[in-house]
């Protein structure tokens, strides 16, 4: 960001505020059936991972 000049990539009084919130406690496995793709054939499905997108900020702004 700093490269372009942009005031981004950072968490400061009066920036833009771009943030993901995660819940890491959470497993669950992957499900292809679940994916937003016309392919089905993945290796990770039904791979247990760890982690669930519990909010998004955009521009300060809660979008989920």
């Amino acid at each position: 960001a700093s490269v372009l000049g942009l005031s981004a990539g950072t968490l400061s009084l009066g920036a833009p505020a771009d943030v993901t919130l995660l819940d890491l406690a959470v497993r669950r496995p992957l499900e292809v059936s679940r994916f937003h793709s016309r392919s089905r054939n993945c290796p990770y499905d039904g791979l247990v991972c760890r982690g669930r997108v519990v909010q998004v900020f955009v521009d300060g702004i809660a979008r989920l």
